[in-house]
């Protein structure tokens, strides 16, 4: 996973989803949640330990999750996998 750089498109273009990001700082940073692992412009401030993700994080479930995509590209999306 690679850090987000500043004319990014995953920039403010996710959905609420867990309230820390990969490093464990605090989402979101900006608009919206940021696509990917990490959120652009945040600092992370704390030891990220399964503890930690435990009390921050939903238990995840078997349940499907829909996931909303926007493209902001030029060309249409053929297909998504």
């Amino acid at each position: 996973s690679y850090k987000l750089q500043a004319s990014s498109p995953a920039i403010d273009s996710g959905e609420s989803l867990l309230p820390i990001d990969y490093q464990g700082a605090a989402r979101p940073v900006g608009a919206a949640w940021d696509l990917g692992a990490y959120e652009y412009g945040a600092s992370a401030t704390r030891k990220i330990t399964p503890a930690f993700i435990d009390a921050q994080c939903p238990p995840f479930t078997s349940r499907s999750t829909p996931l909303r995509l926007k493209n902001k590209g030029r060309s249409p999306v053929r297909s998504v996998r």
